[in-house]
């Protein structure tokens, strides 16, 4: 929680916008190992130390539900909601594409999508948004001069 958020500090961010859905990875039995691996703190308490941290230096922390967001193309402005056909469709795992046959990383798409639930105008007059993300370790994160 710390690392997000110095981060953003880093960065300028004001705003950190968190995607949450009810019940999600706070208790999860699939083997001790398994556990010790993939669950170390419970989503809640990540969220809490988060905004605790992040407000405390002046962060704006925003939870957002987050359904249709991973069905719903982000790159053809599909309003983001339960409709009966999608305007775009994951094709593999990791790959969505849009109308138009453009590909962007699913969790890309969700979490864009999850900005724009939260500040319908977010991305108002910006003209291209990078359509993979590139991966960062903790230490990239704290360390990095670049952008992302």
């Amino acid at each position: 929680s710390g690392s997000i958020v110095e981060y953003a500090l880093s960065r300028k961010i004001d705003t950190i916008v968190i995607g949450h859905n009810d019940g999600w990875k706070q208790s999860v039995d699939i083997g001790k190992k398994n556990n010790q691996n993939f669950v170390q703190i419970p989503f809640n308490m990540l969220i809490q130390q988060i905004k605790y941290k992040a407000e405390e230096k002046g962060i704006n922390v925003m939870i957002q539900e987050e359904s249709y967001t991973s069905i719903c193309s982000f790159l053809d402005n599909e309003s983001i909601e339960q409709h009966d056909t999608y305007m775009g469709k994951r094709i593999e795992r990791g790959v969505f594409q849009s109308a138009n046959g453009t590909l962007i990383h699913a969790d890309l798409n969700a979490s864009y999508n999850t900005i724009r639930k939260a500040v319908p105008e977010a991305f108002d007059g910006i003209e291209g948004i990078g359509l993979y993300p590139r991966s960062l370790s903790i230490k990239e994160m704290i360390t990095s001069k670049g952008g992302c």
